[in-house]
């Protein structure tokens, strides 16, 4: 398709999902409209990625490029996320140190909430669908020795370190905020002091939040540095790739086959 097309396309397509986003939230107030964009958020990375992977099937091309800074930048808005996150743990523990009232330390971690549930799910399947994509781009690549292997220490540290923290982040990061959002809400009293509520947030729940946020840096310096030296998993990864050669360049030829 020409660049015009394309242009159209896109621009339809984003329309299409404005109004739709509208309609959806249009009646929708309070926690109610938090849940509607928790879901619609994540409906329309997967969607418009796998759109785009289907439309554009080279593994070259302007799609290449911009799918490298998305996985990029949402790698990015993931950090400050987590920034954020350590950001509203603070002022309420600043809160209750200066004796602010329960319900202003509720209101903090309701901010927090809703944080939680709008922005990590569609940005973690961005980097999800994105990084497949850009592993798939250079899978061609590897027999000539300039690809990304999954045979690589960094990429199978980036593999493993992103499923842990992605799945953690559902089962563990997303209902700590929410239990926590509940707890001080719950047991605000309006204006009773916040001390005197006793509703602190625990030991493990600070450290497994914080965990996220410190993970970050490390994950970062193996995506920069690429170390890479055998591991126990190399052996089996490198004989998986060897039986993958049959992978065509792109989906067209693989149609054609």
């Amino acid at each position: 398709m020409t660049w015009p097309i394309v242009t159209i396309v896109t621009l339809l397509w984003l329309a299409a999902w404005l109004c739709l986003a509208a309609k959806s939230t249009a009646t929708k107030e309070g926690d109610a409209l938090v849940h509607a964009f928790g879901r619609l958020l994540p409906a329309f990375v997967v969607v418009t990625f796998l759109a785009a992977f289907a439309a554009a099937p080279s593994r070259q091309g302007v799609l290449s490029v911009v799918v490298l800074w998305l996985h990029h930048t949402s790698f990015l808005l993931l950090f400050v996320f987590l920034l954020a996150g350590q950001y509203f743990q603070v002022e309420a523990w600043w809160k209750v140190r200066g004796g602010m009232s329960g319900q202003s330390v509720g209101a903090t971690y309701r901010r927090f909430w809703m944080l939680t549930e709008i922005v990590p799910a569609p940005v973690a399947l961005m980097i999800f669908l994105t990084g497949l994509r850009l592993i798939w781009q250079t899978h061609g690549d590897t027999a000539q020795g300039h690809g990304n292997s999954m045979s690589a220490f960094w990429l199978q540290g980036l593999v493993l370190g992103f499923a842990l923290f992605f799945w953690d982040g559902i089962l563990g990061y997303t209902p700590i905020v929410r239990g926590l959002r509940k707890r001080w809400e719950s047991g605000s009293g309006g204006s009773v002091p916040s001390k005197s509520l006793r509703l602190p947030q625990t030991a493990i729940e600070s450290a497994q939040l914080l965990l996220h946020l410190l993970s970050w840096p490390l994950v970062f310096f193996l995506g920069v540095f690429r170390w890479d030296f055998p591991t126990i998993l190399t052996p089996l990864v490198e004989g998986l790739e060897r039986r993958l050669t049959f992978v065509p360049p792109d989906f067209r030829s693989a149609r054609l086959a």
